[in-house]
């Protein structure tokens, strides 16, 4: 089966300066991301703005950096599939490492994007006697737990 283009692009409206940003989730996601160049505006209603484009293991993404505006809320999450418990570990380890854990995998990072750091195999750990149980106690998702 053929992978599906993707058409819609979600945009992330973050506080910080585009180099500040684009260095932080390429230090995370490394070779796996790719950052346009950006396009500076000076006069917005927000004040100066810089937007890029970025690519997170596959993900497009438009990032536009400028002033506060709303906080983002588990409304809408990143879910983000792991080979294995390592993985796991790396990415929760470098989302909290400034931001904040949470429950049954998810956390967000320093700027509040959510996250759900998963096993690529949820659906069959939860499928376990007792897997929708050792989830709901969990912060981080422990594999070996299951």
């Amino acid at each position: 089966m053929q992978e599906a283009e993707q058409r819609i692009t979600p945009s992330l409206w973050i506080a910080a300066s585009a180099k500040e940003v684009a260095d932080y989730y390429q230090g995370i996601f490394k070779a796996e991301s790719t950052v346009s160049d950006d396009a500076s505006f000076d006069e917005t209603p927000s004040g100066e703005t810089q937007i890029f484009n970025m690519n997170l293991k596959g993900l497009a993404l438009q990032v536009m950096c400028t002033g506060k505006h709303d906080d983002f809320t588990d409304a809408v999450s990143f879910v983000l599939p792991c080979r294995d418990q390592a993985e796991i570990d790396y990415f929760w380890n470098a989302f909290t490492n400034e931001g904040k854990a949470s429950r049954c995998g998810w956390c967000q990072d320093k700027y509040g994007v959510r996250w759900q750091v998963i096993p690529e195999n949820l659906g069959e750990l939860m499928s376990r006697p007792g897997g929708m149980e050792t989830m709901l106690k969990q912060g981080k998702i422990i594999v070996d737990e299951y």
